[in-house]
C-alpha cells in the first residue's frame, strides 16, 4: 500500500519539478534599457562600452539619433550619450544591443516624455 502511494506521488511530483525547472531555464535572457555615456567604441570587435559594461552589436542592431532617424555606428563616439535597448544572455554573460539611440545630452527623468523610445 505505501509502495503504491510512493509511486503515484513521486511521478506527479517529478513531472512538476521538471516543468518548473524548464520554465526557469527558459527565462535565461533578460531585456533591459539603459542610458549612459560611451567610454569606448571598437569597430573591429563590434563592441560599445558604457562605463565598464560592454555591449555587442550585430547586423540586427538599429542605430538611430534622438529623433529616431537612422544613423551609422561611426556617429557614436566616446563621451557621447546613448540610450540602449539590449538583451542580456546570462549563460554567456553577453549584452547584445537591439537598438542604440544617440542622444544630444543626458536626458533627465522630467525630459524623458520628449523621447518616445524612453519608458
Amino acid at each position: 500500500m505505501i509502495n503504491r502511494f510512493l509511486r503515484k506521488g513521486i511521478l506527479p511530483f517529478t513531472i512538476l519539478v521538471l516543468a518548473i525547472s524548464a520554465l526557469a531555464f527558459a527565462s535565461d535572457n533578460v531585456d533591459y534599457k539603459i542610458q549612459g555615456k560611451v567610454t569606448a567604441v571598437n569597430l573591429d570587435k563590434k563592441t560599445l562600452v558604457i562605463g565598464e559594461t560592454s555591449f555587442i552589436w550585430n547586423q540586427n542592431t538599429i542605430f538611430s539619433d534622438a529623433k529616431e532617424s537612422p544613423i551609422t555606428i561611426n556617429k557614436v563616439k566616446p563621451n557621447a550619450w546613448v540610450y540602449i535597448e539590449c538583451q542580456y544572455i546570462r549563460r554567456t554573460d553577453k549584452r547584445i544591443a537591439k537598438k542604440v539611440y544617440l542622444l544630444p545630452k543626458r536626458i533627465e527623468k522630467k525630459e524623458q516624455h520628449l523621447y518616445p523610445f524612453m519608458e
